[in-house]
């Protein structure tokens, strides 16, 4: 949930995150349980919003394996599916 709410604010899309702490108030799952969901504030950009969730999903299953890389910008560690760093947005630098 955090890893899609950090995605989207890296990309400019203000985002909350409700019945965060629903099933985490005795450590079980309650009998009504709720779970958490992740809202996109603004609704003009909740078609964005699922399309950058989307593209992530398929470039994440189709390319796995791929290593660790590290933005030329914010120096920050990113995950190999990722094509732009989830930390700053920045897009992956690509050898010539």
């Amino acid at each position: 949930m955090g890893h899609c709410e950090s995605l989207l604010n890296s990309h400019g899309i203000a985002t909350t995150i409700k019945n965060q702490n629903v099933s985490s108030l005795s450590g079980e799952v309650p009998y009504a349980a709720a779970f958490p969901e992740l809202w996109v504030l603004d609704d003009s950009v909740y078609e964005q919003a699922i399309a950058l969730l989307r593209d992530y999903h398929d470039t994440a299953t189709q390319n796995a394996n791929r290593p660790e890389w590290r933005c030329s910008n914010c120096r920050e560690a990113v995950p190999g599916p990722f094509d732009s760093c989830w930390h700053c947005g920045h897009e992956k630098d690509v050898a010539p």
